[in-house]
């Protein structure tokens, strides 16, 4: 019989997640158990039965990075995180820090399933799982605005989000009632803040990030 772990805070959350796995993968040939913190979880005696651990980020006492690391130090056995914070840099510090694979919580049910079951039967050195939900792209998106909001200046950035719309400099500086001069000197200064190369990687990004809807 394989045993699962499940470390989640939220019990209504972890009983859900239990309730599910066991309609689908069944009681006979799996054991589920639910603990509330790290420190629950190391405290459970019989750890070398657990055939895979099911680890929530958002956590009481220790939380995030330090969890994964710390379960790391007292559990052999797969380690998955399972978590609503599914931004891509979260997603590579869970695996770079040990964990197995990722699945967001804004996954649809059947992936989640299909997940647990893939790690619970695949090699332990398998490639890296990762499940992510919808939000996860959106939500580094909204992060990269933010982060490129506060990088440039206003005026700087009214320039910057007219790339996509607009082909010259001269009909940005019409628009904005610049010089072409001003305007390239916002420009070349919104590419040195950005870490951008050119004008195409500068288009690129703002089409990417929806930025010239995004200017109110």
């Amino acid at each position: 019989m394989k045993k699962i772990l499940c470390v989640e805070d939220e019990s209504l959350v972890g009983t859900g997640m239990i309730l599910m796995l066991q309609s689908k993968l069944g009681k006979k040939d799996f054991e589920f158990l639910l603990r509330g913190s790290c420190a629950g979880a190391i405290a459970y005696d019989d750890k070398d039965s657990i055939d895979l651990l099911l680890l929530d980020l958002g956590l009481p006492g220790v939380s995030g990075i330090d969890a994964i690391r710390q379960i790391k130090q007292h559990f052999r056995c797969k380690v998955v995180v399972v978590s609503s914070n599914d931004t891509k840099s979260m997603i590579t510090k869970a695996i770079d820090n040990g964990a197995a694979g990722f699945i967001s919580k804004r996954s649809d049910p059947k992936d989640y399933v299909a997940a647990v079951k893939f790690h619970i039967e695949s090699s332990p050195d398998s490639k890296g799982l990762v499940i992510d939900g919808p939000g996860g792209l959106a939500k580094e998106n909204e992060s990269r605005r933010d982060e490129i909001r506060k990088s440039l200046t206003p005026k700087e950035f009214e320039v910057f989000i007219r790339l996509a719309c607009t082909e010259t400099n001269k009909k940005i500086g019409e628009a904005l009632h610049m010089s072409d001069g001003t305007v390239k000197a916002h420009l070349s200064a919104c590419y040195r803040k950005l870490g951008l190369k050119d004008r195409r990687e500068a288009i690129a990004l703002v089409t990417k990030l929806d930025l010239s809807s995004k200017s109110d």
